[in-house]
């Protein structure tokens, strides 16, 4: 059984008093964000399910606010809860690190691309390369 993500009715809230306290319209927040005004009027009254990750990153990138900042209040029915939830709810430390937005997003790029490999005796050296090129982008973020 799939888990659906849903936001709580604060999410609305928030989007819209986020959009109202910028002097934003909704035509401007579409705009900036590339969302649909009535996309963004139904997320405001809580008549849409949660927007995919990019949509969630280019609404709070619109809104200049930190994307978790934004994404407070998502829930999940079921109780089962995506990985992007666990990652973005709260700033992820590594070691001593605290990893930036960009690199919390290159990491989960890498988790959901391990999860995808065959890892057949035929590819796992191609997979490896990938892998190694995908750490390689994550070490030379600045």
């Amino acid at each position: 059984m799939k888990a659906v993500k849903v936001f709580d009715e604060a999410f609305g809230e928030k989007l819209k008093r986020l959009r109202k306290s910028r002097g934003m319209s909704l035509q401007r927040l579409s705009d900036l964000s590339g969302c649909s005004p009535s996309y963004i009027s139904r997320l405001e009254r809580n008549e849409k399910q949660s927007p995919s990750f990019p949509i969630l990153v280019a609404l709070a990138n619109a809104l200049n606010v930190d994307v978790l900042t934004l994404a407070e209040g998502l829930v999940d029915k079921e109780e089962v809860v995506d990985l992007y939830s666990i990652m973005f709810k709260s700033p992820l430390r590594v070691a001593d690190k605290v990893l930036s937005e960009e690199e919390t997003m290159l990491v989960l790029q890498m988790i959901e691309r391990i999860v995808e490999f065959e890892w057949s005796r035929e590819s796992q050296w191609h997979e490896l390369a990938e892998l190694g090129e995908a750490i390689n982008k994550l070490k030379n973020v600045k």
